[in-house]
């Protein structure tokens, strides 16, 4: 299937953390925009994360390598970091934030990806580790919809 997405997107994405026996969850909607190169799809988007009202900048990557997705999100801002996931591999990341930095870990599950002609949509199941120990179960859905698909911001 053609991917006819439109340069300007809509970025949503929702995340669900379990962990110490209560869920905790999010959502962030933004614009975004968007571009695909060497097979790659890109999306760029800027979010708000604290109270400070600084953005942080993210990159999202999606890439199918043999037939397996692979996603990278890189954050820049109050918090630096590059997040990669594979399904069935670990990767570490150093999350640089305003109180310091810290290793983690994460473990890809299970990763969908679904491509539809303006519209992209993720799924990831991770587990997350800090200090080489089990920190919590998590989620992560992304919806990247065409502006003139989407609802305007």
């Amino acid at each position: 299937m053609e991917i006819k997405m439109t340069k300007d997107v809509l970025v949503t994405v929702k995340g669900l953390q379990f962990g110490d026996n209560e869920a905790d969850s999010m959502e962030v909607v933004c614009n975004g925009t968007y571009y695909f190169r060497n097979g790659k799809h890109y999306i760029k988007y800027d979010e708000i994360m604290d109270d400070s009202m600084r953005p942080v900048s993210n990159i999202l990557k999606i890439s199918d390598i043999a037939g397996i997705p692979r996603v990278e999100v890189k954050k820049k801002g109050t918090i630096e970091a590059t997040l990669l996931f594979e399904e069935g591999k670990n990767h570490i990341s150093c999350y640089e934030t305003d109180y310091g930095s810290f290793m983690l870990g994460f473990h890809a599950n299970r990763i969908s990806v679904e491509h539809k002609e303006d519209e992209i949509n993720v799924h990831i199941d991770y587990a997350m580790e800090m200090n080489y120990e089990h920190l919590s179960d998590n989620q992560i859905e992304m919806n990247i919809v065409s502006k003139v698909k989407g609802a305007e911001l």
